[in-house]
């Protein structure tokens, strides 16, 4: 049994074999958001801003999705390298969610100065990332919360979560990502459609 370090939830790929559903989001008023935070809209179905979600996150039809870079609002190119347990680090997302785009992590932050990307909460976007606890297989195909842990600021899934607002339908296993009864594995989600701000 190994514990497997908890890490920000990075795009693993769509159900449907597309390119994963992205937009540009003007950050709320007075906003600070890290690459990879869970974003929510002004209100249940309307995204005309984005802000860091409440944790654990609620079952309220306003889930936009993880941000892919930083934005701090009103602030143009916005750089946030803080280590975590204060803010989260902007590298595991880099310029193109999970890497970078020609060495350019930083550059593509806040390139607008105002919005944020945005990898939608779209149902057929999937999504890897740490589920809290100990892994056991029968979990595949759970519904799940998800909550920021309290030392890392990561987001995380949890099946033991009340507000259930995805799935979990598979884990990568492999080297660094965790097999059954490991502890924080690497777990693959996708978010219900009755918290997606732009579901029907």
């Amino acid at each position: 049994m190994a514990t497997i370090a908890v890490g920000k939830p990075i795009a693993a790929g769509t159900i449907s074999g597309n390119s994963p559903a992205v937009r540009l989001v003007k950050a709320a008023a007075s906003a600070t958001i890290n690459g990879g935070d869970l974003l929510v809209g002004s209100g249940a179905n309307v995204l005309d801003t984005v802000a860091v979600s409440a944790t654990p996150a609620t079952t309220t039809k306003d889930k936009a999705g993880f941000a892919i870079h930083g934005v701090k609002d009103g602030t143009a190119w916005y750089l946030n390298d803080a280590a975590p347990g204060g803010t989260q680090p902007e590298g595991g997302f880099g310029g193109t969610f999970g890497g970078t785009f020609m060495d350019s992590s930083k550059l593509l932050r806040s390139i607008e100065g105002i919005g944020t990307h945005v990898l939608l909460a779209d149902p057929d976007n999937v999504f890897e990332i740490t589920l809290a606890g100990t892994f056991a297989l029968n979990q595949v195909g759970l519904p799940a919360g998800i909550t920021q842990d309290a030392t890392t600021k990561f987001w995380q899934a949890d099946t033991a979560q009340a507000n259930k607002v995805c799935t979990v339908i598979g884990f990568p296993g492999g080297p660094n990502k965790g097999v059954v009864a490991d502890i924080t594995v690497r777990v693959w989600i996708r978010f219900l459609n009755s918290v997606y701000i732009l579901g029907f």
